[in-house]
């Protein structure tokens, strides 16, 4: 008969050292590789938004006109995925308005950020109506008749076009004042305002000398 050996308490506790302290460096390992993976991402979504930026220019003023701008052009460099709101503008209407910037990064793990910005821009009309005249002067005989409209070529804006004549000052046209006196020999001024619908003003005049009416 085969006698049966007491285990030795020792002998046990040393086994169960080894399991506990294989299983405390399987722990450390994992925590090691979880922590890792973990910092690597964080490292990654941090560089990233380091390196996400817009750089705007100082070009946030345009001229009033007919054409449609772009504003990529108040964007010099950018690092990211851009996105604009409104991309394109009609410039035709004068005020100050804003429009939303964004960039988007994803990181090498596939995490997404956003950045937003918001930017004023502003429509200006800086040009005047343009007033032609066919002459600087005219003259005339006492007696004769006289339209002091006869000598504008013509009124124009750059956008709005040709203004109209209008008894009094009003956006989008012109008057003319006049203090020739047809029947009296003299030098007199005919003067012309031009207002744009934006109410950009412009001024010109021309002198009209009378002549006394010859003598038979």
């Amino acid at each position: 008969l085969m006698r049966k050996t007491k285990p030795n308490p020792e002998t046990k506790k040393l086994h169960l050292n080894k399991v506990t302290r294989d299983l405390l460096i399987s722990f450390t390992v994992a925590s090691i590789i979880v922590g890792s993976y973990f910092g690597i991402r964080y490292y990654s979504y941090q560089n990233m938004i380091k390196y996400m930026n817009i750089t705007f220019n100082d070009k946030n003023i345009f001229e009033y006109s007919n054409e449609r701008i772009d504003l990529h052009s108040m964007v010099s460099d950018y690092n990211g995925t851009l996105s604009i709101d409104p991309t394109v503008i009609d410039a035709n209407k004068v005020g100050t308005y804003t429009a939303s910037f964004s960039i988007k990064g994803i990181d090498n793990y596939g995490a997404e950020k956003v950045k937003s910005y918001t930017k004023f821009y502003t429509i200006e009309d800086t040009k005047a109506p343009i007033i032609a005249l066919n002459a600087d002067s005219v003259t005339i005989t006492a007696g004769d008749g006289f339209d002091p409209v006869a000598n504008i070529a013509s009124v124009k804006d750059a956008v709005d076009g040709d203004l109209t004549k209008a008894e009094a000052k009003t956006n989008g046209s012109y008057t003319v004042t006049s203090n020739v006196d047809t029947n009296t020999a003299g030098n007199y001024t005919v003067a012309i305002e031009a207002i744009d619908k934006n109410g950009k003003v412009s001024t010109s005049e021309y002198a009209v000398t009378v002549n006394a009416k010859p003598t038979s």
